[in-house]
C-alpha cells in the first residue's frame, strides 16, 4: 500500500471515529436533555393537577358527595384530551381511570411523589407515570413517551444520513485531493528513478516551484542530481585521466625498456671491442637512469596526492641562489646565462626539498626553451617569484595541457632531453601542497613567464 493510500484511510477512519463519536455524544446529550425537559414538564402539570384535584374533591364532597365520581370522569376524559392518562385511588381503595403500575409507585407514602418509566402492558407503549399520595386518596398521571421516542428515532436517522453524507463527501474530496497533492511525490519518484539508471538531467523538477517542505525536498534532489552528475563527470574524467597516465607510463617505459634490453642482448651474443661495449653500456646506464628519475617523480606525485609534506623554515634567497647554482652547468653549455636577483630575504614555511626541486624544474625548462644567447631571470619580489625566459613561447591551447602528466610542448626535443614530460604536473602538486598559485603567462615568439605566490609566509 502506498503512502498516500495509508494517508487516505488514516484520515477517513479519524474523521469517521471522530464524527461518529461527536454525533453519538451529542445525540446522547440531545436525548438526555429532551427527555429532562419533557419530564420536568410532565411533572410540573402532574403537580397543578393535583392540586386542583385535592380541591374540587374536596369542595364537592362538602356539597354534594355523590358528585365526586362525575367530577373524577371529567377530569379522566380532560387529561385523555390533553394526551394524558388518568387514575385516582380513593380511601376505600376504589380506583378511576387506568395507569401501569409498579410496586413502588403503589408504596408511595402521603405527601411523597414518585415517578418511573414504565411499559404499559395494554399496549407495549412506555409511559412517564407520577403518582403523588393526598391525605385521602391518592392520584397518578401518565404520559405516553412512545411518540418521544419515535421522533427521536427519525431525528437520529437524519443525522446518520447527514453523518454518511458528510463521510462520502469527505472520502470523494480526500481522494481527489490526496491523488493531487501525490503528483509531486511522483514525480520526485519518477526523478529518483532515472537519477537511479543513471539518465541525463533534462529538465528542473517543477516540483521545485513549491513553497512547501514538498518543495524543498524537490530543490534538494535537484541539487543533489546536480552534485552527483558533476560528481560522475569528474570520476569520468578522473579515470580517463588514470588511463591516459598508464598508457602514457607504459609508452615511456616501452622505449627505454626496449633499448636496455636490446644492447643487453647485444652484448650477450657477440664480441665487442672495449670501445663498442662501453658505448652499449652506456646507453643501457642512461636509459637506467631515466626510467629510475621518472620512477621517483611518479612516486613523488603520488606521495604530494595523499600526504601532507613536512613544512620547515626555508629562506627563499638561498632557495633561489641553490636552483641556479645547480642548472648553472647546463645553461653554459647551451650557451644561456641565468640571472638571480632577490634583495629581500624572504622566510617561507615549507617542505626544502620539494621547493628545490620546484624552482629548478622551472628554471631548467627556461633553459631547454632558450636559444644560444638568450638570458634567463629569476626575481624574487617579497613572496612572489618570477622565472622569465626567452625562449619560442606557447599558445593558448599548449598552456591549457602543460600540466599534465607526459605532457610535451615539443615532443622531439623533450625525448631528445630525456624529459618525460612529467616535470610540470610535479611543480603543480608541489605548488598546491605549500598552499601557494603558479600562473604562466606566454604567447608563440615572445617567451614564457611563470610567476608563483606563496601566501603562507612570512617576511624578515
Amino acid at each position: 500500500m502506498k503512502y498516500w493510500q495509508k494517508l487516505y484511510l488514516s484520515v477517513l477512519i479519524l474523521f469517521i471515529v471522530c464524527l461518529g463519536g461527536g454525533f453519538a455524544a451529542l445525540a446522547q446529550y440531545s436525548i438526555h436533555t429532551s427527555y429532562n425537559e419533557r419530564k420536568d414538564a410532565f411533572l410540573s402539570v402532574q403537580h397543578i393537577v393535583a392540586e386542583r384535584l385535592s380541591s374540587d374533591m374536596t369542595a364537592v364532597r362538602k356539597r354534594d358527595p355523590g358528585a365526586v365520581l362525575p367530577l373524577l370522569r371529567l377530569y379522566v376524559e380532560r387529561m385523555r384530551r390533553q394526551g394524558y392518562m388518568f387514575w385516582v385511588e380513593d380511601a376505600e381503595g376504589n380506583t378511576y381511570g387506568y395507569l401501569p403500575m409498579t410496586a413502588e409507585l403503589a408504596a408511595v407514602r402521603p405527601g411523597e411523589r414518585g415517578y418511573q418509566v414504565i411499559k404499559n402492558e395494554a399496549d407495549g407503549h412506555r409511559c412517564l407515570v407520577a403518582v403523588t399520595a393526598l391525605s385521602d386518596f391518592r392520584f397518578g398521571l401518565g404520559d405516553d413517551l412512545d411518540a418521544f421516542f419515535r421522533d427521536w428515532h427519525r431525528t437520529l436517522l437524519r443525522y446518520l444520513i447527514l453523518v454518511l453524507s458528510l463521510v462520502l463527501l469527505l472520502a470523494v474530496g480526500l481522494f481527489f485531493v490526496l491523488q493531487r497533492l501525490n503528483r509531486p511525490i511522483r514525480e520526485l519518484e519518477a526523478e529518483v528513478d532515472r537519477i537511479t539508471e543513471g539518465a541525463p538531467k533534462q529538465q528542473k523538477i517543477q516540483a521545485a516551484d513549491r513553497q512547501d517542505e514538498l518543495g524543498e525536498l524537490a530543490r534538494a534532489l535537484d541539487q543533489m542530481e546536480t552534485t552527483v552528475q558533476q560528481q560522475m563527470q569528474e570520476l569520468k574524467e578522473e579515470s580517463q585521466a588514470r588511463q591516459t597516465l598508464i598508457d602514457n607510463l607504459g609508452h615511456e617505459m616501452r622505449t627505454p625498456l626496449t633499448a636496455i634490453k636490446g644492447f643487453a642482448q647485444f652484448l650477450q651474443r657477440t664480441e665487442q671491442d672495449p670501445e663498442e661495449t662501453f658505448k652499449s653500456t652506456e646507453i643501457i646506464c642512461k636509459e637506467s637512469d631515466r626510467l629510475l628519475k621518472l620512477s621517483e617523480a611518479l612516486v613523488q606525485l603520488s606521495v604530494l596526492r595523499h600526504e601532507a609534506p613536512k613544512m620547515e623554515t626555508v629562506h627563499l634567497k638561498d632557495l633561489l641562489q641553490f636552483a641556479v647554482d645547480s642548472t648553472r652547468t647546463k645553461a653554459e653549455e647551451r650557451g644561456v646565462s641565468v640571472q638571480l636577483r632577490a634583495e629581500e630575504d624572504t622566510v617561507l614555511q615549507g617542505a626544502p626539498a620539494l621547493l628545490e626541486s620546484l624552482m629548478i624544474n622551472l628554471i631548467d625548462n627556461a633553459v631547454k626553451a632558450s636559444k644560444p644567447g638568450d638570458r634567463v631571470s629569476v626575481t624574487a619580489e617579497g613572496r612572489c617569484v618570477r622565472i622569465t625566459d626567452m625562449g619560442c613561447g606557447m599558445d593558448p591551447e599548449t598552456l591549457q595541457k602543460i600540466e599534465q602528466p607526459f605532457f610535451r610542448a615539443d615532443k622531439a626535443r623533450s625525448r631528445q632531453e630525456g624529459s618525460a614530460g612529467i616535470g610540470l604536473a610535479l611543480c603543480r602538486a608541489i605548488v598546491d601542497a605549500h598552499g601557494a598559485s603558479m600562473t604562466f603567462q606566454s604567447a608563440p615568439g615572445t617567451g614564457t613567464v611563470v610567476e608563483i605566490i606563496f601566501y603562507d609566509s612570512a617576511t624578515t
